[in-house]
Parts: C-alpha cells; structure tokens; sequence
C-alpha cells in the first residue's frame, strides 16, 4: 500500500460507493479508500502497446471496473483482477485522445475523443462509431458528455459548438454561435 497519489496534477475523480475515492491523475491512476486512507497506485506494464497511458483525462466506473481515458493512449478497461486492457484500434485518426467517458445505463459508455463519438458496451466490449465515415454525425473534438431526461447527449465540442444528439434515432443538431 502506498501512502501517496501517484501524481500531484489530478485531471478527473470518481467516488464508489464502496467508499473508494478512483482519483485521475497526470501520470496514472489512484484508489483511495476514504474509511482506512490507504492509497493503491494503478500503472499498466509499461510496453509498446501502453503508450500514451500517462495522462488521464477522464474515468468512469462500471460494475466495479474502471474505464480511463488517456491523453493519446486511447481508452483502457481496468478489471477486478485489477488487470488492464487498452483499446485503440477503434478511434480512426490514430490520435486516440480521450477527453470524456459518460454513462447513464449499466453497459454501454459513451466515449468524447478527438475523432468524435463513440460508445463501447463494457460487458461484450462492442464497438460503435459515430463519424463522418457513416455520415450520421459530425466529426469532432468532443471533450464533455451530459445527457438529459429523455437520454438524449448533448456533446460540448472544441469550436464547433454544443452537439443535440439522439441515440435513439441518430438525429444531431450542432448548437453554436453563428
């Protein structure tokens, strides 16, 4: 057990219900166990295939397994056995920059990266884009996620506006000052 985050510049956090504090950080990830105040570090072997894990942007957790996105690294999968897996071969301009991961069902995540949209189901690992190479929506630098009471997304973009986006129904509106 180590007794400090694994770095001083904290980008995202995400409080489990276990009384976990996943903590976010400029050169990994930290789990802090707010009743006890011990802290585990969390870094992927460091290989060819892991580059680009430094910097985490965003996380989120599902079912007790903690999703990250990297800063160039793309996204990766952290499991119980506190394994990891990267995912990159998905985002097609090679970047795989990912400023946001959100969800509000128990499965399916959606992913703001600097090729766009997407979302991946965290059980089957399911992949689905969201681009200009299939036209239904606009590619873009996303970099936040919310979503409304009907689970429509509303994308907060870098210059291109807010983004209205149904699921559902794959209709999109850019919202933006002109």
């Amino acid at each position: 057990i180590q007794s400090a985050i694994v770095n001083d510049r904290v980008k995202c956090m995400e409080y489990a219900n276990d009384n976990m504090l996943w903590v976010g950080t400029f050169n990994g990830v930290s789990r802090l166990d707010i009743t006890t105040g011990q802290i585990k570090n969390f870094t992927p072997a460091v290989n060819p295939e892991n580059q680009g894990w430094n910097e985490v942007l965003d996380l989120i957790l599902i079912d007790k397994e903690v999703w990250i996105g990297t800063n160039g690294g793309g996204l990766f999968h952290l499991n119980r056995d506190f394994n990891f897996t990267q995912h990159t071969d998905h985002f097609n301009r090679g970047a795989n920059y990912v400023n946001a991961l959100h969800s509000f069902s128990d499965s399916i995540i959606w992913i703001g990266s600097n090729a766009g949209l997407s979302a991946i189901n965290a059980n089957s690992t399911a992949f689905k884009k969201f681009g200009s190479s299939n036209y239904i929506f606009p590619e873009v630098n996303v970099i936040s996620i919310a979503h409304d009471n009907r689970n429509n997304l509303w994308l907060g973009t870098e210059r291109s506006g807010l983004i209205y986006f149904n699921p559902q129904s794959s209709d999109f509106l850019r919202i933006n000052k002109e």
